[in-house]
């Protein structure tokens, strides 16, 4: 069941097949992180490493919780960089990152409209 880019059967054995709380949880992770994506890039622009690192860890646990693993880990990655203050690189795990959640966002349209 889980060939996209969220651990679908991770999901339905906590939950069980509840395709309406399934909705809502991928709208709320889908609008949070739209919000916190584009203040990455502001905040990338200003160089401010802590919020980097907040933003960060706020995208890694809400991904984690609907087992998104490849944006849990470039957020882990990025989250590292903006504790360490060391930001050469960041706009490319940034740039993965969108990549990633278009993706995401594809396979829970996906999901939603099956």
């Amino acid at each position: 069941m889980s060939t996209g880019p969220i651990k679908m059967d991770y999901l339905v054995s906590i939950f069980g097949e509840d395709r309406e709380f399934f909705g809502e949880l991928f709208q709320t992770y889908c609008d949070d992180n739209t919000l916190r994506m584009n203040e990455l890039r502001d905040k990338m622009g200003e160089k401010d490493a802590s919020s980097i690192e907040h933003l960060a860890h706020s995208i890694k646990g809400a991904s984690g919780n609907i087992g998104a693993d490849a944006m849990k880990d470039f957020a882990a990655e990025l989250e590292t960089m903006g504790r360490e203050s060391e930001l050469s690189g960041a706009s490319s795990v940034i740039e993965s990152m969108a990549s990633e959640f278009e993706e995401i966002k594809t396979y829970i349209d996906s999901y939603i409209n099956s």
